[in-house]
């Protein structure tokens, strides 16, 4: 019997045409009779016979009801569950009550679906063996290497292997070296291009090219134009920014910022003022250090900031430079003073040194047994300055010599016409001068006064300047002027100005005091020699003292004289001195009986009296006086009782 498909239409098929049978599943193509061809009611039950339709011959799906179907006594029935489930379990098959899932999944596969045929398993979306060219790496494949989303990334995100947009990310891992590998077809360079998703905006595209051996990283500008940006060889790297070389780092380390460089960090500006080379900032971005050149000199600065950003340390090529940040130490990490020298062997040394001072230089050294030491550094055997633990001061002094014991300041002169000291006037002013202020502690414990010795300025005249000493002493607790040398050399004591022109002057109280007290410590009961008078240093006279006695000696020795002969008669001169009896005048002296007037006097013995001036002063009283040496008729009243003696003993002959 010919198969029933939907050709030629509209012929009726009765059950007479249909003989018992005769129709199987086998015999009916799939879709060959559908809802369409089957009217309402055209097969009742008296078309069909007692379980004409089998289970076999009902649709996956059944009738309206999915777990039921129609009998042909007109009822429902449900058919019995047969169906088992069979999963892999221990490298075996073991039996299991099929699940309501596993029906639909059993439902759905063709009825003798041929898994040979190659139509069929590429419709199924699979692939036969003769396809696949390593079958056995396929097989061999294990489920932990599939992409999955517990592991980080689906495998639907994978990189297409022609190209296309990846959407998740792309992570190169392992143990040991992981790696990504961009190879070219020639050989020779390969690259690796970054891009946005809009292919038309090229300004933040980048290329990761290996030219030749040089890794160089191109970027791409809002206008489309190649930029170099990174360059990485064997033997350096470069860094571009608007195509142009900014840094580079050498083979040996070097780093260069717009230079080639040549040591370790090497940096060439733009400019030569107003050049900002580094700048470091904190986070809340204060300065912290700057490294520049000046806006205005172009001298090279280094400045270092506070945590507020003012600057403390300056240091400046050609200009000032200032440390305003604290201590500064050098050998040393703790100074405790301003500028703090530090050397842990026997001497520490400040030079200072002048290019206009010929080579010579001045050397500040602190020794180790406890001497400061201030000296030429030209290699000479003095110290021109030492001061030592005990607070001594040495000048000029010997290499190796020490100040003299007791002694605060010991001052040693080249010889020669060089000064020992100079002390300079601040003031050029009459009535100022340099002081010297001798001070000390009183029981009490205050610093107090104890002598003053001033050179005060007199006239100052260009050529004829004069000054004077002037020496204080502390009497009841104020400092009293007790001695003055003037301008003329004069020695004034306890008086502030001179008199006349006598070279010593001093005041005193007669009445209570000696003016001046000579001692003798040379014992016995001898004569002693206490002063002594000269004239053009030829002595002429001089004074001596007995145990009880004082003695004025005028020279009168026989080895000055010569032409020694007896004098003539001395009566005569005698007889012509007028003895006078006076009063002096403002009473400075008590009425005189038997005196001389030294005018009177200079006709009769010349060499007794002491010529004086005739100048006055503006009280009337003269300049210089009139004097007479009583000592000096002391020979002629000899002669005179030698002659009355000679005519006594011719009398009483």
């Amino acid at each position: 019997m010919p198969y029933i498909g939907k050709q030629p239409a509209n012929v009726p098929v009765t059950a007479d045409d249909i003989p018992n049978d005769s129709i199987t599943a086998a015999k009916i193509v799939d879709a060959a009779i559908t809802i369409d061809d089957i009217g309402p009611n055209a097969v009742g039950n008296s078309e069909m016979a007692d379980d004409a339709i089998g289970l076999n011959e009902l649709s996956a799906t059944g009738t309206t009801n999915t777990s039921t179907f129609l009998r042909g006594d007109n009822t429902w029935a449900v058919p019995p569950d047969n169906n088992t489930t069979y999963s892999v379990q221990d490298g075996q098959l073991s039996q299991n009550n099929f699940t309501d899932a596993d029906h639909s999944k059993l439902n759905a596969i063709e009825a003798s679906a041929d898994v040979t045929d190659a139509t069929n398993v590429t419709a199924a979306g699979a692939l036969m063996d003769s396809e696949v060219t390593n079958l056995a790496q396929v097989k061999a494949f294990d489920s932990s290497d599939y992409a999955t989303s517990a592991q980080g990334t689906l495998a639907t995100n994978a990189l297409p292997k022609a190209g296309g947009t990846m959407t998740g990310d792309l992570i190169a891992s392992g143990a040991s070296t992981p790696k990504l590998t961009v190879k070219s077809n020639d050989g020779t360079s390969a690259s690796l291009k970054l891009q946005r998703v809009n292919e038309n905006d090229a300004s933040t595209d980048f290329e990761i090219k290996n030219d030749g051996g040089t890794f160089k990283i191109i970027g791409d500008n809002s206008s489309q134009n190649e930029y170099e940006s990174i360059r990485l060889s064997t033997t350096e790297a470069r860094i571009y920014t608007n195509n142009s070389e900014r840094m580079r780092i050498d083979s040996s380390g070097n780093v260069g910022i717009g230079i080639t460089p040549t040591n370790n960090l090497h940096i060439k500006s733009t400019g030569n003022t107003d050049q900002n080379f580094i700048q470091v900032e904190d986070s809340d971005g204060n300065k912290a250090m700057r490294l520049l050149s000046a806006s205005s000199t172009g001298d090279n600065e280094l400045i270092v900031y506070n945590t507020s950003g003012s600057g403390k340390v300056k240091l400046n090529s050609n200009g000032h430079s200032y440390f305003d940040g604290g201590n500064v130490g050098i050998g040393t990490t703790s100074p405790n003073a301003n500028l703090h020298l530090y050397n842990n062997s026997d001497h520490v040394r400040l030079k200072v040194e002048c290019a206009q001072s010929s080579g010579q230089a001045w050397m500040f050294q602190s020794r180790n047994n406890g001497e400061f030491w201030i000296r030429n550094d030209s290699g000479s055997g003095t110290n021109p300055v030492v001061i030592n633990s005990s607070g001594q001061i040495g000048i000029g002094l010997a290499s190796g010599q020490a100040p003299d014991t007791d002694t605060k300041l010991h001052i040693k002169d080249a010889g020669g016409t060089s000064y020992g000291l100079t002390l300079n006037h601040a003031t050029n002013d009459p009535g100022k001068g340099f002081m010297i202020h001798f001070k000390g502690g009183d029981t009490a414990g205050n610093h107090v006064s104890y002598g003053l010795i001033k050179n005060e300025i007199i006239t100052r005249n260009a050529g004829s300047q004069s000054g004077a000493f002037i020496f204080k002493n502390a009497i009841g607790g104020s400092l009293t002027e007790t001695m003055r040398i003037t301008e003329t050399g004069r020695l004034l004591i306890k008086r502030s100005s001179a008199h006349s022109t006598e070279q010593v002057q001093i005041n005193h109280v007669g009445a209570s005091e000696y003016g001046m007290y000579i001692n003798s410590t040379s014992g016995g009961t001898g004569t002693q020699y206490h002063m002594s008078w000269a004239r053009g240093d030829t002595q002429c006279g001089y004074l001596t003292s007995g145990p009880t006695s004082v003695g004025l000696n005028n020279a009168s020795d026989e080895r000055l004289k010569e032409n020694i002969q007896d004098s003539a008669s001395a009566t005569q001169s005698i007889k012509n001195i007028k003895v006078r009896q006076f009063d002096w005048k403002n009473d400075i002296d008590a009425h005189k009986d038997y005196g001389f007037v030294a005018q009177e006097l200079v006709t009769v013995v010349p060499e007794a009296v002491a010529v004086g001036s005739d100048e006055l002063n503006e009280d009337g009283t003269p300049v210089q006086i009139w004097g007479v040496d009583d000592s000096k008729l002391i020979p002629r009243l000899v002669k005179t009782i030698q002659e009355l003696e000679a005519r006594i003993t011719a009398l009483e002959a």
